[in-house]
């Protein structure tokens, strides 16, 4: 989240597309461990930055030894 501060102004988004992490584990990053809508950040450039889970974007599926999942996650923040 620091890195990209610098190129996120309030009111930006931030589209993560990614095929090593889960939907759930990059809203984990963003919008915090037990929480559904946003996440303080304190970082060197803003020490109040929050941000907002804004969309997912829906993938095909597979299943696999019983589980359903995705082989590719992107994920879409919002600034605030």
């Amino acid at each position: 989240m620091k890195n990209v501060r610098p190129f996120l102004k309030t009111g930006g988004f931030l589209i993560i597309t990614s095929c090593n992490w889960t939907n759930d584990e990059l809203k984990s990053h963003f919008v915090g461990s037990g929480r559904t809508h946003s996440y303080r950040a304190a970082t060197s450039f803003n020490p109040c930055v929050d941000y907002e889970l804004h969309s997912e974007v829906k993938q095909p599926s597979f299943k696999f030894g019983g589980q359903v999942g995705q082989t590719i996650a992107t994920v879409g923040f919002r600034a605030v």
